[in-house]
């Protein structure tokens, strides 16, 4: 882990105020429909990223819901398909096509495009557990399935579709793939287990719990993100460096959407997130806003220990962070894994489908939700 520890300190002294980063974070996300016009001046050709393969993006929803499809189980089958008609931008697929179009020379294969699907339907089923877990009544402007149907049937669609997920990946017939991505099953696990044992671990300052959170954040969202880069690469025949480069690009476009998802967590209105906001510190959760908050009020350690459990400890900790240059650190470094994202897409050929990547990493720093 210490590539993806590797900008836990450093240009971290920044000294203006939060009011001022919410207030800029505010102006940046009213100017994000106009992202594409200025990456137009710079690049050329400003590639809307989610747009370059709509057509297959819209195939791969509707892929996605005839394979979780069950017959003789109405109610499974209505839980899986309600998640899924409700698949967003579809970020890791599109992340995946295009990446696969930038190293084969705009040619993307059938089982480049199966792939790209069996990652989003495995990040489906890591979030119906999730909100099983976190206990959310919400997710995307709806309700969540544990809200609707029990977390019985949250917990066994979540099942469902990873086991749909697992036999699609059987039938690509490349081990070295299926390696790839079971690895990353047990890194979501994985993950999932730091986050709820944050309170035991034996971190004792900033540092170490700022080192379990990236270690969290690698496994519960860049991991997928990341391998799913390298193994899209590997079914298209490519040579291990070229692998490697789009591991260290997914790993550092993982990290750097989740930074802003937890900025925004704190920031955003509810209406654009789609979600309860503070929702992490009401599930007891320690997210970057709130460690950098620590650093500067090193008495917030208790409650982060305590997972933010007794009366008046999720507002304290928000007035804290309000405070603090907590979010402003948090999208600085979530800037600079873009960055080096960017640097990963050096290893490839100039295409517009690396220039749509590119764009890619700087729209993540403008969404709103």
């Amino acid at each position: 882990m210490a590539g993806v520890n590797g900008l836990l300190v450093g240009r971290l002294g920044l000294g203006r105020s939060r009011n001022l980063m919410v207030r800029s974070l505010s102006v940046e996300a009213k100017k994000s429909e106009k992202v594409f016009a200025s990456l137009n001046d710079v690049k050329g050709g400003g590639l809307d990223p989610f747009q370059v393969f709509s057509a297959e993006l819209k195939d791969i929803s509707l892929a996605m819901q005839e394979t979780v499809r069950i017959s003789g189980v109405p109610t499974l089958d209505r839980a899986a398909r309600y998640f899924l008609e409700r698949s967003g931008k579809l970020f890791r697929p599109a992340t995946m096509l295009l990446l696969a179009s930038a190293a084969g020379g705009g040619i993307v294969l059938p089982s480049q495009r199966r792939l790209a699907e069996i990652t989003e339907m495995i990040h489906t089923a890591s979030l119906l557990h999730d909100d099983v877990i976190d206990v959310s009544d919400t997710r995307r402007g709806a309700k969540t399935v544990n809200s609707m149907l029990g977390n019985h049937v949250a917990v066994l669609a979540g099942d469902f579709v990873l086991a749909r997920a697992s036999a699609a990946l059987a039938r690509l017939n490349n081990c070295d793939v299926v390696s790839v991505l079971a690895q990353v099953i047990e890194n979501l696990v994985r993950g999932e287990v730091i986050q709820i044992n944050v309170s035991s671990t034996k971190a004792s300052g900033w540092e170490d719990y700022f080192k379990v959170y990236l270690e969290k954040t690698y496994h519960k969202t860049a991991s997928l993100i990341a391998n799913s880069c390298r193994a899209v690469l590997m079914l298209g025949g490519q040579r291990h460096e070229i692998c490697d480069a789009g591991f260290e690009f997914g790993k550092h476009l993982g990290l750097c959407f989740q930074l802003i998802d937890d900025a925004l967590d704190i920031t955003a209105v509810e209406e654009e997130l789609g979600k309860p906001t503070c929702a992490d510190l009401r599930s007891g959760n320690s997210t970057g806003p709130v460690l950098f908050a620590m650093k500067e009020f090193p008495e917030l350690q208790a409650y982060v220990k305590r997972r933010f459990q007794r009366d008046g400890d999720v507002e304290y900790a928000l007035e804290k962070i309000k405070q603090s240059n907590g979010v402003e650190q948090t999208v600085k470094m979530a800037e600079e894994h873009a960055f080096r994202a960017r640097e990963a897409l050096s290893k490839f050929d100039e295409s517009s489908s690396r220039i749509a990547l590119e764009n890619l990493t700087r729209i993540l720093l403008h969404r709103r939700r």
